[in-house]
């Protein structure tokens, strides 16, 4: 087992400080072993810490996947014939991103968009977007509003900025 620098210091003082300076011994060398135990639990309380902060980190991203996933959901179920458009979108998007190899962070964020590129058309009417004939020209006109809607909405997101460029 490889010993911490800490441990190190203290087999060191003791034996060097001690048989040098034995007055050294008694209540400053004791000190001097408080003080390394405490900066010792320090790196150890430290360690623990960064592990809990990257685990809640994981956990946040997990959620917020979720949370969108069933958003696209919701989405998808207002156009009854694109069911399942967002999620195929979203898979193509992070697999495309995944072979040019972008990193585990990147291709969350690639899902996201793809799960939320239709996200405007929460603006567009059911009747548009479930007409079953062709749409006139004013139709048209309010159908192609939907990534500009999407973008203004998801422009909304500051923790997670950029995410409008999937919309558009």
């Amino acid at each position: 087992m490889i010993m911490s620098l800490i441990e190190i210091m203290k087999i060191v003082f003791w034996e060097n400080m001690t048989n040098e300076f034995p007055m050294l011994t008694g209540l400053f060398g004791l000190l001097i072993m408080v003080v390394l135990q405490q900066i010792d639990d320090i790196k150890k309380t430290k360690e623990h810490l960064e592990e809990e902060v990257q685990s809640k980190t994981e956990e946040k991203e997990k959620m917020l996947i979720h949370i969108v996933e069933t958003l696209a959901g919701t989405i998808d179920a207002k156009d009854k014939y694109t069911k399942g458009h967002s999620s195929r979108v979203a898979d193509y998007a992070r697999e495309i991103a995944r072979r040019f190899g972008y990193n585990e962070t990147k291709l969350n964020d690639i899902y996201m968009m793809g799960l939320l590129h239709d996200i405007g058309k929460i603006g567009v009417p059911d009747a548009i977007i479930n007409k079953t004939g062709k749409l006139t020209d004013e139709e048209y006109e309010i159908m192609k509003e939907h990534p500009i809607i999407g973008a203004k909405i998801l422009q909304n997101i500051k923790e997670k900025s950029g995410m409008d460029i999937g919309a558009r």
